[in-house]
């Protein structure tokens, strides 16, 4: 009763089974490498597309929409309910609003998480400082959603709604004056 004789047609290559038993935590990271690689050229597409005037024109237009919507809503609060036609003014103020935020908040969050990514992968795998995986991880750099020669940042939301609703407020007074 000896052992079965396959003919190697069922048994994995031995280099495969030798790159697999070290750790499975270096094909994780291999995979991370590769998908974060896929969506930094998403970035770089998408910076070179919307960099230069579209992005610009969106964000400027959307905080001088919330500042004139808002100025409106405020001043003629009133006649909003008694004129159908005055409540475009509320809607584009919000709608604007929404835009600039979702533009800068997930501009800003896939830079912040991109950050921590890069630090954990350095930080929680020392098995991957043998080999090119810990070079290949210290050449990433984080994602970076550009608006002119700046990048977005996770507190860009907060100063933009700072800025349109000190505005909002700066006419109001002006307004009133």
């Amino acid at each position: 009763m000896g052992a079965k004789h396959t003919c190697g047609r069922n048994r994995q290559p031995t280099a495969t089974r030798r790159r697999r038993i070290p750790s499975q935590t270096g094909y994780e990271i291999d995979l991370q490498l590769r998908l974060y690689s896929e969506v930094k050229i998403i970035e770089s597409m998408y910076n070179g597309h919307f960099q230069n005037f579209h992005l610009q024109f969106f964000y400027t237009a959307g905080c001088l929409a919330v500042i004139l919507g808002s100025y409106i809503t405020i001043s003629f609060g009133n006649e909003i309910s008694e004129q159908i036609a005055f409540l475009v003014y509320p809607l584009i103020a919000l709608d604007a609003l929404g835009m600039i935020l979702f533009i800068c908040y997930s501009s800003g969050k896939s830079n912040h998480d991109s950050k921590i990514l890069i630090k954990n992968w350095l930080r929680n795998d020392p098995a991957c400082r043998r080999n090119n995986c810990f070079k290949r991880i210290q050449a990433c750099s984080p994602i970076k959603i550009r608006f002119g020669p700046n990048i977005m940042e996770i507190a860009t939301v907060l100063m933009t709604t700072h800025f349109c609703f000190s505005s909002t407020v700066n006419l109001l007074l002006v307004g009133k004056g």
